[in-house]
């Protein structure tokens, strides 16, 4: 990322394998690898994360994911579209869980 970041990418861009436009982070590089190297380098304050929080920094790993685990759905013999969907619907159950709401109840026709 850093690397992407020296290249000068800022904005959006079109992401050709999931076929929509991504965000770009507009992070100065020096200072994204100065505050990497400060993050892995401090030592263990020893404090933990609640549940609501890490239910949080959970989800944002998946979605940090998010064109990985499209791809895998892909590489595995999915459509595109459905792909997306079934990304979609992994973070929804995510969420769904964190806030303890209940299983959605299928109506029958």
């Amino acid at each position: 990322m850093i690397d992407k970041m020296q290249e000068g990418v800022s904005g959006k861009v079109m992401d050709d394998e999931i076929e929509e436009y991504v965000n770009v982070d507009a992070t100065d590089s020096y200072a994204a690898a100065q505050e990497l190297e400060d993050i892995f380098n401090a030592p263990d304050d020893g404090q933990t994360v609640d549940d609501e929080n890490a239910a949080i920094l959970a989800l944002m790993e998946f979605e940090s994911r998010r064109k990985s685990i499209i791809k895998e759905h892909v590489a595995n013999g999915m459509e595109l579209a459905d792909a997306k969907l079934a990304y979609d619907a992994e973070k929804a159950e995510m969420v769904r869980i964190s806030l303890g709401l209940p299983e959605p109840v299928l109506e029958e026709e």
